[in-house]
């Protein structure tokens, strides 16, 4: 870890207290078990990724697809300045809600949206399909838009529909960033073998799930696919992934960092 990047972070971690974040009782809506502690401390990791691995810069101008009850945007809260914009969605609407009355009520340059998006695992009874959902910004619109853990629950339709819209959305240089499981040849072997963080079978030609039923539960895509959809709408994807702790049976999905150029 870049240690300059690390002091950031510390410091801004010395502002953000447990107490800024959601009460426990919240967090049964994405999964029960977790704890501020816990919740703080991702968020944390999180916000020092999208600095290390996305450059992200005080001043920019953010999309969070996923938002969530705010564990990304509560430390942003104490990284971006006055200038910048930070802009939330999520199917969620109890989250939505959250995060406007706790976040954009503080910090008036952060904004979130609710839209109905189905989703199998966390929006049964959602109205939109995201597979052909427009977002509402406009071209050019953000310099980052990132994603922590979306992928992983949607099927390949609106994927694609997404890193196009993504695509769009960017400014010219700006940066998609994606966290997701990513099967490539060694992965595909420890899958087989049952050495991953969680068991995956082959559901399709290009992904994996962790649920018969309901794909979207965990999905793990194939780097090929992934590459290949990337340079289908015309965004650069770096040179290789980080990869995550689930290869080994720990936590920590994979991370990807594409350019519009």
């Amino acid at each position: 870890m870049n240690t300059d990047i690390s002091e950031v972070v510390t410091r801004l971690g010395a502002s953000f207290k447990e107490s800024d974040c959601p009460d426990p009782q919240m967090f049964k809506i994405f999964g029960p078990g977790e704890t501020r502690t816990a919740f703080r401390n991702i968020g944390l990791i999180s916000l020092n990724n999208l600095i290390q691995y996305a450059g992200l810069a005080q001043h920019e101008t953010v999309l969070d697809i996923g938002c969530g009850i705010g564990r990304v945007a509560l430390p942003l809260t104490h990284y971006l300045d006055s200038s910048a914009r930070y802009y939330g969605i999520d199917p969620v609407k109890e989250a939505i809600s959250w995060c406007r009355d706790n976040i954009s009520s503080k910090h008036t340059n952060f904004s979130f949206e609710h839209v109905d998006w189905y989703n199998k695992m966390y929006n049964k009874r959602g109205t939109v399909d995201p597979a052909s959902y427009k977002f509402s910004w406009k071209n050019g619109s953000f310099d980052l838009v990132y994603l922590f853990s979306v992928f992983t629950h949607i099927k390949p339709d609106t994927l694609r529909n997404y890193l196009s819209e993504i695509k769009r959305m960017l400014t010219q240089n700006g940066r998609v960033f994606m966290t997701m499981f990513i099967v490539d040849e060694d992965t595909e072997r420890r899958i087989d073998n049952n050495e991953t963080h969680r068991p995956f079978f082959k559901a399709d030609e290009n992904y994996w799930t962790d649920h018969r039923d309901i794909h979207e539960s965990a999905m793990a895509y194939r780097y090929e696919y992934v590459q290949d959809l990337l340079k289908e709408v015309g965004l650069q994807m770096s040179d290789s992934y980080i990869p995550g702790g689930w290869r080994e049976k720990k936590a920590g999905q994979d991370i990807l960092v594409a350019w519009n150029r």
